[in-house]
């Protein structure tokens, strides 16, 4: 039988922030969730853009979610939101070793 499953995924890649911080309001927010819903999946992406194991979050009963890939440059090339992106030189894949992953 198909079942549904209803799943929160808390934050978006998030980039920039402590390790330890991230595990402290993850955490307050998990609790929170069980407490309506102790078998809600919960989805956690690794920090730093998804690079970064969630390896913070061992013990919350949560799901990590990170890439397998590091694809930065070429989403972002001409993106309107990053600012200089309409200048970067035209993107390769794969990106070779030694190339930075955002110019």
């Amino acid at each position: 039988m198909l079942q549904w499953f209803h799943s929160f995924n808390l934050f978006n890649e998030p980039a920039g922030i402590d390790p330890s911080a991230h595990r402290k309001v993850v955490a307050r927010v998990v609790e929170a969730i069980r407490e309506q819903d102790r078998d809600r999946l919960i989805i956690c992406d690794g920090r730093e853009w998804g690079d970064a194991a969630p390896a913070e979050e061992v013990g919350l009963a949560v799901a990590g979610a990170t890439r397998g890939y590091q694809s930065s440059r070429i989403p972002r090339y001409k993106a309107s939101w990053v600012k200089g992106a309409d200048q970067w030189p035209e993107p390769t894949w794969p990106v070779k070793e030694g190339e930075p992953l955002c110019p």
